[in-house]
């Protein structure tokens, strides 16, 4: 399946993360551990990778900044 958001987001690794094109904008990458949603797990004694997932939130294209921001 290609991961084709729109907004020059594109997914990297490693590290775990994205990497914004030229004319989109964002935060950095926020990485989430294992040990820090283990709670909301069914087997909260599970192994895996330190790193489970990376999230962005607030990002979009430059053109679209100002609407975003009101």
């Amino acid at each position: 399946m290609k991961f084709g958001p729109g907004i020059g987001l594109i997914p990297v690794r490693p590290p775990l993360g994205f990497r914004y094109e030229a004319g989109g904008f964002g935060p950095h990458p926020e990485r989430r551990s294992l040990d820090a949603i283990r709670p909301s797990l069914l087997d909260q004694d599970c192994s895996g990778p330190d790193r489970v997932y990376a999230i962005v939130m607030d990002e979009g294209r430059a053109e679209n900044r100002h609407q975003l921001e009101k």
